[in-house]
């Protein structure tokens, strides 16, 4: 049904692909994983659109893991699942995968975070308050606000999602700890992806080009 009406054919091994250049074609390059010549082996193969490799099957997933001689890269980085959270920014569609593996974000040992009356101090003077599952989090929208689209994984949906629940600022990102990571991939229903492109790292990395 998501190619309905579209000139595609289905192969067994390859899934939907379509028989020539479509008019509307995804950035391919936005899976992590996937770079200029990867994407033109794609291109090649027929797979133009983020909802083609969302809908893969583990066989796709080991076919195209052997033809683009990557054996495991498909599922180390979980191409499936960022192809269905990148069409859900862009197109504003969820897609459900044919494909459980990985839906559920593997636990990592974190360091230990910064003590409360540290992070506290940061946000000092400001509306704040503390939430046990998420953290600092803003009462209203403070008259500074961070662009959290400069965070790989976060496009305009997701920063408006962000916003509802109160985060506006890379210095809350920075200071999540494992079970408000947790609880943000259920919230946001796209789990894995916070640790997967390290939002912390990014969000520690833009706060302190901004200190500087």
């Amino acid at each position: 049904a998501a190619f309905e009406g579209e000139d595609v054919s289905r192969d067994e091994k390859l899934g939907i692909l379509y028989k020539k250049r479509p008019a509307q074609i995804d950035d391919l390059k936005e899976i992590s994983g996937v770079a200029e010549v990867l994407e033109g082996k794609l291109h090649e193969f027929g797979i133009y659109r983020y909802k083609q490799i969302a809908m893969w099957q583990k066989e796709q997933m080991d076919e195209f893991g052997e033809r683009l001689n990557f054996s495991d890269r498909v599922h180390r980085d979980m191409w499936v699942h960022q192809a269905v959270d990148l069409h859900f920014e862009k197109h504003d569609e969820h897609l459900t995968p044919q494909v459980d593996l990985y839906r559920k974000p593997q636990r990592i040992t974190v360091v230990k975070e910064a003590p409360a009356p540290a992070v506290d101090k940061a946000f000092a003077g400001e509306q704040v308050k503390t939430d046990e599952k998420l953290g600092l989090i803003f009462t209203k929208k403070p008259d500074q606000v961070d662009d959290l689209k400069r965070i790989k994984g976060v496009a305009h949906v997701l920063e408006e999602k962000l916003h509802d629940f109160g985060i506006y600022r890379f210095k809350q990102i920075m200071l999540w700890n494992q079970d408000q990571m947790d609880e943000f991939s259920e919230r946001l229903s796209f789990p894995g992806r916070i640790e997967r492109d390290d939002w912390k790292k990014q969000a520690a990395e833009f706060h302190n080009e901004k200190k500087g």
